[in-house]
């Protein structure tokens, strides 16, 4: 959930070189489960590897040993051999709960989503700000990523965004409108057709007493969404547009089905 550190009772260990880095951040992204030799050979060299390329991941493998080894040395922690395994067809990283800061974002993220399930919004705000804490900017923004990499990159980037949806969901519930809409403008400007963003601002916006703002919102993503998707926007959005075009009074939900129920896995 950011840049890539390991770090031991105070201590950065993370490894400089470039293809050791990224080595390491594929097994802890596989963690406890075997990554194929010829998997980790394709990240490291797309579909160009050297004839060393074996023998040159080993060296990778002992190097990164070598640094557990180095958080062992004051007997609190196992060493290399014990945590990075050799499995039968490739290498296999043994994580302990709780060891990487994706655990707890998706411990947080976890227990947000059962409160939201529970209509306990406060609670759900809570623990979505305190999974988002835990992302320190763009997953492994200082690896290289290859073909493997790059797909866990996405799929963590597409959760801290579901979750910040969540986030704010659960407020726009507790009743925070007005603290929302500055955040919410630069969402919808960073995403252009991003519906569930644009349905909260115009819940936002029609809540402040803005109406016409909220409106003219919708007609921008319309407009968006036709020109770069070929699409209209998705029902739910359109009976948000047409409930504040007709003055609806009361809370409005900014989506037909719950944000939460579409984020109840990862």
């Amino acid at each position: 959930m950011g840049p890539l550190e390991v770090e031991h009772n105070g201590k950065d260990l993370t490894p400089r070189a470039a293809k050791q880095r990224k080595v390491l951040a594929v097994l802890l992204l596989q963690g406890n489960r075997p990554v194929k030799i010829s998997e980790l050979i394709r990240e490291l060299w797309d579909d160009e590897p050297p004839a060393s390329a074996v023998n040159t991941l080993q060296t990778y493998v002992l190097r990164i040993r070598r640094m557990l080894d180095a958080a062992a040395a004051d007997g609190t922690r196992p060493s290399g051999k014990n945590v990075l395994l050799t499995a039968p067809v490739g290498y296999q990283f043994r994580l302990g709960h709780g060891q990487l800061d994706l655990h707890d974002f998706e411990r947080l993220s976890e227990a947000g989503i059962e409160a939201m399930q529970h209509d306990q919004f406060h609670i759900a705000a809570m623990q979505f700000r305190a999974a988002l804490e835990r992302s320190r900017g763009p997953a492994l923004a200082d690896v290289q990523t290859g073909p493997l990499l790059s797909v866990h990159v996405a799929r963590l980037a597409e959760q801290v965004l579901r979750v910040r949806e969540l986030r704010i969901e659960a407020n726009l519930r507790l009743g925070r409108h007005a603290m929302l809409i500055s955040e919410l403008t630069g969402l919808v400007a960073e995403h252009p057709t991003h519906e569930r963003f644009h349905g909260q601002l115009m819940v936002a916006l029609y809540t402040a007493g803005r109406r016409a703002e909220a409106l003219d919102l919708f007609r921008r993503l319309r407009s968006s969404m036709v020109r770069e998707l070929g699409l209209e926007p998705a029902e739910w959005l359109t009976r948000l547009q047409h409930a504040i075009l007709t003055g609806e009074s009361g809370p409005l939900n900014p989506v037909a089905t719950p944000a939460y129920q579409a984020a109840s896995s990862w």
